[in-house]
């Protein structure tokens, strides 16, 4: 009888070989492309993304939004420390811009 083989998409694993097959050319950047991001360009970015959401957001939406992946990443760490500059967290899930970063000027 025939068979079908299953059909292995971007971001499956090549079972013969345990590789991550390759991505189509809109995936997101890895991390370790991102990490020579400098602290003025995450700042720029966070506080872009926090007054694109009014002023604040959950801290899960923040995350996706910067694309953030790996918890324990230098990026991850240096685009948390940045967040803390220019924000603060309320009710443990929810980040705010402190006031001098609400406006542009």
């Amino acid at each position: 009888t025939n068979v079908a083989k299953p059909r292995s998409k971007p971001g499956d694993r090549d079972h013969l070989n345990g590789r991550m097959l390759a991505t189509g050319p809109r995936s997101a950047q890895a991390e370790g492309e991102d990490s020579e991001l400098t602290d003025a360009e995450l700042q720029r970015r966070t506080v872009a993304c926090l007054r694109s959401r009014g002023g604040g957001c959950q801290l899960a939406e923040w995350i996706k939004a910067m694309g953030l992946r790996r918890i324990r990443s230098t990026l991850y760490k240096r685009a948390v420390a940045v967040l803390r500059e220019v924000a603060e967290v309320v009710d443990g899930a929810t980040v705010r811009l402190k006031r001098e970063h609400q406006h542009a000027g």
